[in-house]
């Protein structure tokens, strides 16, 4: 995305890897990140897993290598909100608790 008019200067690189699903996979897939991914030139955010359960698996094995902040799109689990526990998780949908809350509130 060089010259992009939305971030200019900047170079968005993105590096994909598949847990396939598996809380094996997603540490398996968590530390082979942080030893090769993008030559080593560094990562400012990180995008995934699609579970809470494997969005806390790569967040705990990723904390472990002071990883920059992640942001996962599909962790609902409240487990997630512990700020404690989880000092780097961002989520882009709401918690459990909310989803819970509304339904007994409508």
């Amino acid at each position: 995305m060089d010259g992009s008019p939305l971030l200019p200067n900047t170079t968005v690189s993105f590096e994909f890897a598949d847990s396939r699903g598996s809380r094996a996979g997603a540490v398996l897939k968590s530390i082979n990140f942080v030893e090769h991914a993008f030559g080593n030139d560094g990562v400012d955010a990180l995008i995934g897993a699609g579970s809470s359960t494997r969005s806390e698996t790569a967040h705990t094995v990723l904390n472990v290598f002071d990883v920059p902040p992640m942001v996962f799109y599909a962790a609902t689990s409240p487990v997630l909100s512990d700020a404690d526990l989880f000092p780097n998780f961002f989520r882009t949908v709401a918690s459990d608790t909310f989803l819970a809350t509304a339904v007994v509130e409508f």
